[in-house]
């Protein structure tokens, strides 16, 4: 299998990086009219959300489109069509704004680039699929289009520069030597040494005489720079075949960017970049010498107080999450800035930690007192010292106190030492050991030290936990008017963090182990064919693999449909005819498999009806598996066969028993059990799995007759994190709306299998990607009733868990949620 990495068939999984992208939220402006049929593509990650519109997710990049023909404007997130609107834009700027306020309320955030062709196109000409991660678009090389504007954003001094039409052209040749100094040329380096004699010259050898009054782009990479001046104090500059203002050219080591406007026609069809000899000594070394031009049409673009930044499709970055707060700051600085009117505010980042090791930074401006964290949940450190919550560790610092507040507790007094605002504290989170060390200016505190840190060794920890696969979120709270600024990004931080231990960005996270989901689980709706069997077509060899299939009719009233290969595909588990308990029975005409072709039968099927079907493969590597088994009457055993401890567990009747089908999770313990049947609050029971957690090899299974009764047959349904499945566990917050929980399940929701208030007497809701491909996720339905699909507005999906954003059977306050997700891996994903 290919890894992101490799190039095959599918190339790499993002083959055109994108270096530089401008956060711009104070709006842009662009000069000149519109073409009557245009397209402009953009990468964009909002700075400014609002849970109701489509482009809602502020925890990656979204690959947008805007295509008008006449005054019709299409929109378009990767693939998927937003919808039309009539435009009255005049210029290309305010068409971008329109387009961003009509879909996500607001045209703030991280732009990258932005390309404007004027025809009319779709998404296809600027996008692709990866090829390699599946449901990953990325963004297409140009190829033959013919661009009429193109901010790549890579000049930090004019980032609404238009860089279209500037193809690299020229070669670098060495001019002879003239005195004592030299430049060689190897290959595209250039070194010149200085001493007696006269200005010595490198030409960039056009294609074409510069035309006077046009305008070239000179870059290149000063690598070093030991030149000392003599007579003259212009040691680098450019030949008076054509004119650069500013007089010398920049020397100094780094990338440089420079406009060069000719003056007159030269003869010798150059641009001359010279080192002014005169009695210089030293030596400059230069690299990737270009000259790009004529641009001769101006369409730069203003972008009004706009910061260049590396936060990019393919290097994204962690941020402050506005889904995630416990009040209404107020955020600024690109979502690394956030201010708070009083007391009681408390905030998360976008990026959860549940392995590894990490490291990030934070500081305030102003207030009394602040507190910075970890926590599970958005509400545990929600002001200057109060963390609630049972998983939540905050340093809290006033001008006189300074502690370790835990579970509402002080634990810790006094701790480290008083910091103060402008005072830049480090936080180094160790998720595999479940241990948190606190560094003030760079030094660790409480005796602590980089190595014992780096060696794994908790004396002088801030906090230490069991590690239970559990997300924990960089989490921070403060007074009443400071504002906190946090520093993810490796450019970012101030001090260089322990050996081992990241920074909070998508190219710190290890390479998935599943870059494509659709080889393990299919999720798809169609339309079922009149009195025809329908071929379903899953991505991988269904007829020599074990697997799991679930159907729905979402037009109407009916059963949902549990088979699958271990039970028999001439049998059917019919979870909704029952809440008491639910058997196996018979089917008229059973399913058939052929390679990777699974066909239902007409009597499984309704004429024109729409049906919801998701097929789990099972396998290690898949991370789920079905398993037969007796019952005993005492208690058992069941080998799993994950290699991993399963975080779920259902068992159904595999004969004519009825039973209600126990369901439980990780974060549920090992004395409660659901009903994957009945709306009804978990039940503490220890007979159903013998107050026993499930190990790398075994499920336990007690006396319960739904789980072992004497000679009953069962088959037990396990999932485990190994592939694309993830736990659901958090609390309420009894918030709808912009209020309700952001939930991390470490990538891009395909489904939501399962989900359940465990201490509420709701039922059991789906949610499909297939059946909402743009927020707010709407279509639900239950796994646990025949009903058909609704609508109600309940979910937003985000590139790395979902939002909440109803109350009843999704977020009760204080209530546990859980259940079983199918996402997408974390490292490479757009933004939902």
């Amino acid at each position: 299998m290919l890894t992101p990495k490799e190039t095959g068939a599918g190339g790499n999984a993002r083959a055109v990086p994108i270096a530089y992208s401008a956060l711009c939220e104070s709006g842009f402006s662009s000069s000149g009219s519109m073409a009557v049929d245009a397209t402009m593509a953009f990468c964009w990650k909002p700075t400014a959300v609002a849970t109701t519109y489509p482009l809602c997710d502020p925890t990656h990049h979204y690959l947008l489109t805007i295509r008008k023909v006449g005054t019709t404007v299409t929109v378009w997130k990767q693939d998927i069509a937003l919808g039309d609107y009539t435009t009255t834009a005049a210029t290309y700027a305010e068409l971008l704004a329109e387009a961003l306020t009509q879909f996500a309320g607001a045209a703030k955030g991280y732009f990258s680039r932005l390309v404007i062709v004027e025809s009319a196109l779709d998404y296809t000409s600027f996008y692709r699929p990866s090829g390699v991660v599946g449901g990953l678009w990325t963004v297409a090389n140009l190829g033959s289009l013919s661009v009429h504007t193109l901010l790549d954003f890579s000049d930090a001094s004019n980032l609404g520069r238009d860089t279209s039409g500037t193809s690299p052209r020229g070669d670098l040749l060495a001019s002879a030597v003239w005195g004592a100094d030299t430049w060689a040329v190897d290959g595209g380096t250039l070194t010149g040494t200085g001493g007696a004699g006269v200005t010595q010259y490198v030409y960039t050898d056009m294609d074409s005489i510069p035309v006077v009054g046009t305008t070239y782009t000179l870059r290149y990479t000063v690598v070093s720079n030991s030149l000392v001046p003599g007579v003259s104090t212009s040691v680098l500059g450019m030949s008076s075949s054509s004119a650069y203002p500013a007089g010398a050219l920049p020397s100094t080591v780094g990338d440089h960017t420079v406009y060069i406007t000719c003056d007159k026609t030269t003869q010798d069809n150059d641009i001359k970049m010279y080192l002014s000899s005169q009695q210089t000594s030293g030596q400059i070394v230069i690299d990737n010498v270009s000259v790009e031009g004529p641009n001769p049409v101006n369409k730069d673009w203003t972008l009004t107080a706009a910061e260049q930044s590396t936060d990019t499709p393919t290097n994204n970055m962690a941020t402050l999450n506005p889904l995630a707060q416990s009040n209404s700051g107020t955020f600024s600085n690109g979502l690394r800035s956030w201010q708070v009117p009083s007391n009681g505010y408390g905030c998360h980042a976008c990026f959860g930690m549940t392995t590894g090791k990490w490291y990030f930074e934070s500081s305030r401006a102003g207030g009394a007192a602040g507190c910075v964290g970890v926590d599970d949940r958005a509400n545990g450190i929600n002001n200057a010292g109060s963390v609630g919550s049972a998983y939540a560790y905050g340093y809290y610092s006033d001008s006189s106190s300074h502690y370790i507040y835990h579970n509402g507790t002080v634990t810790n007094n006094p701790f480290g030492v008083v910091y103060s605002a402008g005072d830049v504290v480090g936080v180094v989170v160790d998720m595999d050991l479940g241990a948190l060390w606190f560094t003030v200016k760079g030094v660790p505190v409480n005796g602590a030290s980089y190595a014992e840190m780096e060696a794994g060794n908790t004396t002088h920890a801030a906090a230490t936990w069991t590690p239970d696969r559990r997300t924990y979120y960089p989490t921070f709270g403060m007074s009443g008017g400071a504002v906190e600024t946090v520093y993810f990004a490796a450019e970012e931080l101030h001090n260089s963090p322990p050996a081992g231990f990241l920074p909070l960005c998508d190219a710190s996270l290890p390479e998935p182990t599943v870059p494509d989901v659709s080889e393990h689980v299919l999720s798809a709706v169609f339309t079922a064919p009149v009195d025809t069997p329908k071929d379903i077509t899953v991505g991988w060899n269904a007829e020599n693999t074990d697997w799991g299939l679930r159907l729905k009719n979402l037009s109407s009233a009916a059963s949902w449909r549990y088979i699958s290969t271990v039970a028999g595909l001439g049998y059917v588990n019919n979870a909704g005819d029952s809440a008491a308990g639910v058997p196996k029975v018979a089917l008229s005409t059973p399913v058939s498999v052929s390679g990777s072709t699974i066909t239902l039968p007409v009597n499984l099927l309704v004429n024109g009806d729409t049906y919801a079907v998701e097929v789990f493969r099972v396998g290690a590597e898949s991370g789920f598996n079905i398993v037969p088994y007796t019952g005993t009457g005492v208690v058992r055993t069941v080998a799993h066969g994950l290699d991993r401890a399963p975080f779920a567990v259902a068992v159904m009747p595999n004969d004519t028993n009825a039973h209600p089908w126990p369901f439980r999770t990780l974060s549920l313990g090992r004395t409660r059990a659901l009903s994957l049947l009945a709306p009804d609050t978990v039940a503490t029971d220890s007979t159903f799995w013998n107050n026993t957690a499930p190990t790398v090899t075994l499920v336990t299974v007690g006396t319960n007759a739904a789980v072992n009764a004497v000679g009953n047959k069962y088959q037990l349904w396990v999932w485990s994190d190994a592939g694309p499945y993830r736990e659901i566990y958090y609390l309420g917050s009894g918030a709808s709306g912009a209020g309700g929980v952001f939930v991390n399940v470490e990538g891009t929701p395909v489904s939501i299998v399962f989900l359940k208030d465990a201490d509420g007497a709701y039922n059991w809701p789906v949610q499909w990607g297939v059946r909402s491909e743009a927020n707010p996720i709407n279509e639900y339905i239950y796994s646990n009733l025949p009903n058909a699909e609704a609508s109600e507005t309940v979910l937003d999906f985000l590139s790395n868990g979902f939002k909440t954003l109803a109350l009843n059977g999704y977020n009760v306050s204080g209530h546990r949620h859980v259940g079983v997700a199918v996402v997408r891996n974390p490292k490479y994903r757009n933004a939902y």
